[in-house]
């Protein structure tokens, strides 16, 4: 699985963030983002999701979710809105 975070366009690593509010917002949200989809793949063509969090700054993230085909697309976005 793939976790992207970007703020103002810039993609974002949360274990380079110098804010520690920051780092620990983005760190928290890859955790819990793990902990829901775990090491799920796609049954039919064996792809891993990939999970984007953007927005001009960490209190205005959205996510979206991308992966290898529209049906496990779907079924990701089922499983994190739960999380969101």
């Amino acid at each position: 699985m793939e976790i992207v975070f970007k703020i103002c366009g810039q993609e974002v690593d949360p274990g380079k963030v110098k804010n520690p509010l920051t780092a620990a917002v983005l760190s928290r949200k890859a955790h819990a983002t793990q902990k829901v989809l775990g090491p799920l793949k796609c049954s039919e063509h064996g792809g891993y999701p990939v999970v984007i969090f953007a927005g001009r700054n960490v209190e205005n993230l959205t996510c979206k979710v991308g992966g290898c085909c529209n049906s496990f697309v779907q079924g990701i976005t089922r499983r994190i809105q739960f999380m969101l």
